[in-house]
């Protein structure tokens, strides 16, 4: 509240750590956290009696809730506002036992807000170094300049570059050879963590 005391444009970074190690807060005082035994029920066999991975389970709820929350509230508040999610690198966890290439470098990138079309694409690829540019052309006046290295993943695919991994579009590969790995899982935006 303190940081919106005036009408002045601002851009705020927020960095959740609740979801992070060392996994401290008391999920099960939080009534709106499943409980183990209900998170146990929704796993796989093999995974439902991992107390480990079902504890950082809660705490990713956790933060999704209070994510969500923040949005929520400031939206309401601030409803020219343009809301950005992504992560600063990619899951370490997996349910699946077995990821794909995919689901271990891929990261999350969420826009909401005022002049955000629903669905925004089907097939968003992109990087960490294109989110400027993608926000520039979101909020900044028509015919703005601005110099960025990345490009607007909104006007077209871009390409997202991992150290090991490209992505563009719907198509996804290893650097270190031709093979092109089309993954039906690219539907969302994502990027390639670095």
């Amino acid at each position: 509240e303190t940081l919106f005391k005036d009408d002045k444009p601002s851009f705020n970074f927020i960095l959740t750590s609740s979801n992070h190690p060392p996994l401290t807060v008391n999920v099960d005082a939080e009534t709106a956290v499943k409980t183990a035994a209900d998170f146990a029920k929704l796993l796989p066999p093999a995974q439902a009696k991992d107390k480990d991975l079902i504890n950082k389970l809660r705490h990713f709820e956790y933060s999704d809730k209070y994510i969500a929350q923040f949005i929520k509230d400031m939206y309401q508040k601030y409803p020219d506002s343009i809301f950005i999610l992504t992560g600063d690198h990619a899951q370490r966890w997996y349910v699946n036992p077995n990821p794909n290439i995919y689901e271990t470098v891929a990261v999350p990138f969420v826009l909401f807000g005022k002049g955000i079309k629903k669905p925004v694409a089907q097939d968003l690829s992109g990087s960490h170094m294109d989110i400027a540019a993608t926000v520039m052309e979101l909020a900044a006046p028509k015919n703005f300049a601005y110099y960025s290295l990345g490009q607007d993943m909104l006007a077209a695919p871009a390409l997202g570059l991992h150290n090991i991994y490209w992505i563009y579009g719907n198509e996804m590969g290893d650097i270190n050879n031709k093979d092109i790995i089309v993954s039906t899982e690219c539907k969302t935006a994502a990027s390639p963590s670095g």
